[in-house]
């Protein structure tokens, strides 16, 4: 069987991503030790399989009989497991896109983790995004953190690790999650079937589960639409209106426009920063003769060289405080707010 296929014989194993093998094996020596901490912060780049590295872990811990270092997905943990009726594990996540964990999720939680396991093992929790908790929300999970109950693990997953309660962070190990090798997502991507593997991961800011989620639902149109707009905007003049843009732009949602544009920004500041000489202005006319996604994509990086690296960097930092923000629970008015971005983008594209 390929490891670079995420699937076994056994539909109740998680086995984990080819690309995480090294994280693996290093909690599973802990785990043979009897090492493991009662509390694991799983931290990396969304879309990278950080909440099925969970699950997999999950069922390795709850697993009666264990063999090559993953669930033997026969026993009768692994049963309830395939179920989804193990008694033993709980999962908390927000109860809608954007939404916060709430206070009342956490008291569930420390009612389940202060009873004694029914199957006679560990008691496993998996809650997050963890920088999606309330303040209340916290500073309870804060509380189970510092006083664990019995044999349970938390296993906490975080897309932003530092916008995680710095006393969450300092009473978990943390597990740093990489963004996998391209030659590694792009094979586990092909061997999925997926034409045009290694265009999506490039579109995806190298996250293989995005990449496969774009072919799944509207995100590569939505992507299409965001990219055509930046490059017309920094045309002389415009060659789109704020009022048209801010129409295109609600279907997105706010969480993702502020994902992709942080992720064109660290592009450009890459490609500047990568060449001193400016030999990259060659790069304006790069695939001018397709309009393909990636080509477009590629042509909007490139031309970042002619901007200001400072008023980048300060535009990624207001992206990043709305994204804190809109995690607290901020819910601006979207057309105003989007206006408001794309006057800033106008002062960087226009003092080039």
């Amino acid at each position: 069987m390929s490891l670079l296929f995420n699937m076994s014989e056994s539909p109740s194993v998680h086995i984990p991503y080819p690309w995480q093998q090294d994280s693996w094996q290093k909690l599973q020596l802990q785990v043979v030790k009897n090492k493991i901490p009662h509390a694991l912060l799983l931290a990396g780049q969304k879309g990278i399989g950080k909440w099925h590295f969970a699950e997999a872990l999950a069922d390795y811990l709850l697993c009666l009989s264990p063999k090559a270092e993953l669930a033997c997905g026969q026993c009768r943990g692994c049963q309830l497991l395939l179920a989804n009726s193990h008694p033993d594990k709980q999962i908390f996540i927000p109860e809608g896109v954007g939404k916060l964990l709430k206070i009342e999720q956490v008291r569930q939680l420390s009612t389940f983790v202060g009873k004694t396991a029914q199957q006679g093992g560990r008691k496993i929790v998996i809650l997050g995004p963890v920088e999606q908790l309330n303040i209340n929300a916290a500073n309870a999970l804060l509380k189970n953190l510092e006083e664990p109950a019995g044999d349970t693990v938390l296993i906490l997953v975080s897309h932003v690790a530092s916008a995680v309660m710095a006393t969450i962070r300092s009473r978990c190990q943390m597990v740093p999650l990489l963004t996998p090798d391209k030659t590694i997502a792009t094979t586990w991507l092909k061997e999925l079937q997926i034409d045009n593997a290694a265009a999506l991961l490039h579109l995806s800011g190298g996250a293989p589960l995005i990449a496969k989620a774009m072919l799944e639902g509207d995100d590569l149109e939505h992507l299409q639409t965001f990219i055509t707009t930046l490059l017309s905007l920094s045309q002389r003049p415009p060659a789109a209106s704020h009022i048209a843009v801010a129409k295109d732009w609600l279907g997105i949602g706010l969480s993702q426009i502020i994902a992709w544009w942080l992720q064109i920004i660290h592009g450009m500041l890459v490609y500047s920063f990568n060449d001193s000489n400016g030999s990259l202005k060659n790069k304006d006319n790069i695939n001018t003769t397709t309009n393909s996604i990636t080509s477009e994509m590629d042509r909007l990086l490139a031309s970042g060289y002619r901007f200001n690296r400072q008023w980048l960097l300060k535009f990624s930092d207001k992206l990043i405080l709305l994204r804190q923000q809109q995690l607290q629970g901020a819910n601006p008015n979207m057309p105003l707010l989007i206006d408001e971005l794309l006057l800033d983008w106008q002062v960087i594209v226009g003092r080039s």
